[in-house]
């Protein structure tokens, strides 16, 4: 069974959750002898995540920049997905992302698509920031794809709730993670070169809107000072204006720290941390949450969900509306040794549920619903 895959997530992320998941599936995919044969056209893009995994990148420089470069690269994608359709004749089409474009060129065949949080649409009218281009496009996708794959059993909920999808006919496949163990520390202070030398908390990924940085900032603001620790962000680029007034408005300069770090470092962090914090208040799965498992790491993070789906009772919860809430889980895991051993342990045990191999296996699950019948 031929499945076409419209590679349009790797043309404009160069790193992200969306794009690991499709270069984890399709390298597992292609390391096992089954009936499923994934084609991936040439893709003229950023991304880092499917180069590692192998998939068949234009050797044009993509990087280069030059006037109408965002036009070229967007008609030379939707040429190499129309060649590829053409030539391979593929029995399902998966797209990597919302754009509609590739319907122009697929006809009736039937397609397949991933959502991986219906985060716009369960805040649209919360006040948070609300993406309506990307809402209209996956509303258009969801009504005419054959089968719907969520990441999480949450996510399937929400997409019968405030899509209206059909319950039977949406699957579920949960991601895996892609961050090796670090080393063992040696026994070296968890202080050691970072954060400016004070033991820290640690915070993931990106920061605006429902991700709740100032909530979280707010909650601990005051055990930074008193415990003199540090909260050492990573990714989500540099602080903006407003958070950084708010950092300046709880007095902890010195006390909060943002960085950029490789897989390895990032990896050697969360073996550091003192514990990692996750204060979204909604998500479509929730990887920190496994890479924080498979490092060691204790966890604190929002009761929702979504996220007792994943870490059951591997994380200390907290209301992520309150930050009183989230200083007081904070402080508790802090104070309580045999719990952050005993999170650590259970962390582990629970992070073996989730593969990349096991999300492969469910999403060719999938496609095979939607084989054709023999002699077709």
């Amino acid at each position: 069974m031929k499945v076409l895959w419209d590679p349009q997530v790797f043309t404009w992320q160069a790193h992200g959750g969306i794009s690991r998941l499709f270069a984890e599936t399709w390298r597992e995919l292609r390391a096992r002898e089954t009936d499923i044969e994934v084609i991936v056209p040439r893709w003229m893009g950023p991304n880092g995540y499917a180069a590692e995994a192998g998939l068949p990148q234009t050797t044009i420089d993509a990087g280069r920049r030059f006037p109408g470069r965002k036009s070229f690269v967007r008609a030379f994608n939707r040429w190499s997905f129309r060649r590829a359709f053409r030539l391979a004749r593929p029995a399902l089409v998966h797209p990597t992302y919302f754009d509609p474009g590739f319907l122009k060129q697929i006809g009736r065949t039937p397609f397949v698509l991933t959502v991986f949080d219906m985060i716009h649409e369960r805040f649209a009218q919360s006040g948070l920031p609300f993406d309506r281009k990307t809402s209209d496009r996956k509303k258009l996708l969801l009504d005419r794809a054959a089968r719907v794959i969520a990441i999480s059993q949450a996510t399937k909920q929400d997409l019968i709730d405030y899509a209206g999808v059909a319950a039977e006919r949406i699957d579920v496949a949960w991601p895996g993670n892609s961050l090796a163990p670090p080393p063992a520390s040696g026994g070296s202070s968890r202080a050691d070169g970072a954060a400016g030398g004070r033991p820290y908390l640690l915070f993931v990924g990106q920061r605006p809107s429902y991700k709740n940085f100032a909530n979280c900032l707010r909650g601990v603001a005051d055990l930074l000072h008193r415990r003199d620790l540090a909260l050492r962000c990573v990714g989500g680029g540099a602080f903006n204006a407003e958070e950084l007034a708010l950092i300046g408005a709880l007095k902890v300069v010195e006390h909060v720290t943002q960085e950029t770090l490789t897989d390895e470092a990032l990896a050697c962090a969360y073996r550091d941390a003192l514990l990692f914090v996750f204060p979204s208040r909604g998500e479509g799965f929730g990887i920190p949450l496994l890479e924080a498992f498979s490092c060691g790491c204790p966890v604190a993070a929002s009761d929702i969900a979504v996220f007792r789906e994943v870490a059951g009772d591997a994380a200390q919860y907290f209301e992520p509306e309150r930050p009183e809430s989230i200083g007081a889980a904070v402080a508790t895991l802090l104070d309580d040794g045999a719990l952050r051993a005993r999170l650590v342990g259970e962390g582990r045990e629970r992070q073996r549920l989730f593969s990349w191999a096991r999300s492969a296996e469910l999403t060719a699950a999938t496609y095979r619903k939607l084989a054709p019948a023999p002699g077709r």
